[in-house]
C-alpha cells in the first residue's frame, strides 16, 4: 500500500491485512473509505486505486496483494480484531494502535451490560 501510514507516501506498506469501504455508485464517482490513508476522506475509487494501490507491474510476483470482498452486512456481523497482530511477542506495540476502539462483532457491541 502506498500512501497509508507512511509519513512520505512512498514507502511500501507490508501488512497482513487492510481494511477499507467501497461505496459503489452508478451516478457518481465511487468512493474508498480508508481510516488509515492519507488521501482525502473519502477518496474517489479512481484516486485511491492510482495513489495508494497502484500498479503490481514493478513488484515481485511473491508480493502482490490479494484482494477479497466481502458484503457490508457480512464484515460488520462477523469482523473483529482485538488487535492483538500488532503487538510483538512481548506484548508492546509495533506501532502505536488507532486512536479509535477495536471493531467488534455486531452482536457483541449490541448485547447489554
Amino acid at each position: 500500500m502506498f500512501s497509508v501510514c507512511s509519513p512520505s507516501g512512498s514507502s511500501v506498506e507490508t501488512e497482513d491485512y487492510h481494511v477499507i469501504l467501497l461505496q459503489v455508485s452508478l451516478q457518481s464517482d465511487s468512493l474508498i473509505y480508508d481510516l488509515d490513508s492519507e488521501l482525502s476522506f473519502p477518496c474517489s475509487l479512481k484516486l485511491y486505486a492510482a495513489q495508494a494501490l497502484r500498479s503490481d507491474h514493478n513488484i515481485r510476483p511473491e508480493y502482490h496483494r490479494k484482494l477479497r470482498v466481502i458484503p457490508a452486512d457480512s464484515f460488520l456481523l462477523n469482523f473483529a480484531s482485538d488487535r492483538s497482530h500488532m503487538k510483538t511477542p512481548d506484548g508492546s506495540w509495533r506501532m502505536p494502535p488507532p486512536t479509535l476502539p477495536p471493531h467488534t462483532h455486531r452482536r457483541e457491541s449490541h448485547e447489554p451490560g
